[in-house]
């Protein structure tokens, strides 16, 4: 059984970016905060951003107020003054390579050139560009709607910045050869080109593939139906509960691949879960095994274990004092903290990590009394010990707890 998760799947440059704006803009801009249209194309971010109190709006008032940031893929130019007008303070969280696009476009529009955008007519990023083309916009999906456009004098040709690579060169060859006059523009992501690529290399040694991703992000339908070009059974999913388990019963190997814009919990609980399903499958004990595993693993029991142990072995690897009662202190002390982190991260680990963040919610009270006994415990060893090793580890609780409440946005991303 072998799952491979592609190097290029989650979140791009541009994604990231567009995120990392609008939870810095939540944190330090006063006054209400929104987006106009949805930020990127993932309904688990999207959902995040309204419990943050940061929805997305549509439609342009005639009066507004606070931060508004334009969303990841850009939008028209009159839309961005209209927003300017109202009174928005705006925050522009186009990604860059977005933004190239725009600049060519643009820069032609003003001599006189038509603009082709070789993309979907109603996906935000192209309904953005032709805003910079004027009137001497067109588009085209495929290459048979190229060739029917009608013939323009002067033209620049660009693609949506994740339009599949394989469309777009076709057109720049039959564009070489029939239109020889048209400047032709390379501008699809190289993010892009190299999430395509790869989905292509891993299905070759892959029995299934499954690509994670808003069924409205025009790339990871893209991604979706370059795995189903592979002749390999593939999945498009949002999240992991939309997946049919029984057509994964004969598989020896899965490819799990995301669009950009989903977020690497999302990612990382379907591997979670189509691993510990392939297992399942294989082992008759599993049914006990898996329940234990994860009890060891989010009490983090078996980390405070391994803690002790090593704490044992490097002492007597060292010629120092071994005593198993530094052991235990280790132990304690990792097992307290891990605890009490965990409780104080329960809000971002609802999306790096659900199943622990529900495990934490439900247990919450006998989780802290045992972070409680046992960090009790072990300053207490550590007191009857040595009295330096309890000053160190009371100046230690300190410090770990004055971070934890100051990292909890920045595990969000």
């Amino acid at each position: 059984m072998k799952i491979t998760i592609a190097k290029t799947a989650g979140f791009c440059m541009g994604v990231r970016r567009a995120v990392d704006m609008v939870l810095d803009a939540s944190n330090t801009r006063k006054g209400p905060i929104c987006t106009f249209g949805p930020l990127i194309h993932n309904p688990q971010v999207l959902e995040m951003l309204e419990e943050k109190g940061i929805p997305s709006i549509t439609a342009i008032p005639e009066r507004g107020q606070g931060t508004i940031l334009i969303r990841a893929h850009g939008v028209p130019p009159r839309d961005e003054a209209s927003l300017k007008r109202a009174g928005f303070h705006i925050i522009n969280a186009t990604c860059p390579r977005v933004i190239r696009v725009q600049t060519i476009i643009g820069k032609y529009a003003r001599k006189g050139y038509a603009a082709v955008i070789i993309g979907d007519r109603d996906h935000p990023e192209v309904k953005g560009l032709l805003g910079y083309a004027a009137a001497g916009g067109h588009t085209a999906a495929s290459l048979e709607a190229f060739q029917a456009l009608p013939r323009l004098d002067r033209a620049v040709v660009v693609a949506q910045t994740t339009q599949d690579t394989r469309l777009y060169n076709e057109i720049k060859e039959w564009a070489g050869k029939h239109l020889g006059h048209y400047q032709m523009f390379d501008t699809i992501c190289d993010s892009t080109e190299k999430r395509q690529a790869e989905v292509r290399t891993i299905a070759e040694n892959s029995d299934a593939i499954v690509v994670i991703g808003g069924k409205k992000s025009g790339n990871t339908k893209r991604l979706a139906q370059i795995a189903k070009e592979t002749g390999k059974p593939g999945f498009h999913i949002e999240t992991i509960d939309e997946l049919d388990f029984e057509q994964l019963n004969d598989a020896q190997s899965v490819a799990i691949t995301a669009g950009a814009s989903t977020p690497n919990w999302i990612i990382n609980k379907t591997y979670r879960t189509i691993e510990e399903f392939l297992q399942k499958q294989k082992s008759a004990a599993s049914p006990l095994l898996f329940p234990m595993r994860d009890f060891l693993l989010k009490t983090n029991l078996l980390l405070s274990a391994g803690a002790g142990c090593l704490t044992y072995a490097s002492s007597r690897l060292q010629g120092l004092d071994h005593n198993i009662g530094h052991a235990f202190i280790a132990m304690l002390y990792i097992l307290s903290m891990q605890i009490i982190n965990n409780i104080f991260t329960i809000k971002s680990d609802r999306y790096n990590n659900p199943g622990r963040a529900l495990f934490y919610e439900q247990k919450k009270p006998l989780l802290a009394i045992l972070a409680a006994v046992s960090g009790a415990a072990g300053l207490f060893m550590a007191f009857q010990f040595n009295r330096v090793t309890f000053i160190v580890l009371i100046v230690i609780n300190r410090l770990l707890l004055s971070s934890d409440t100051q990292i909890n946005d920045r595990r969000l991303r």
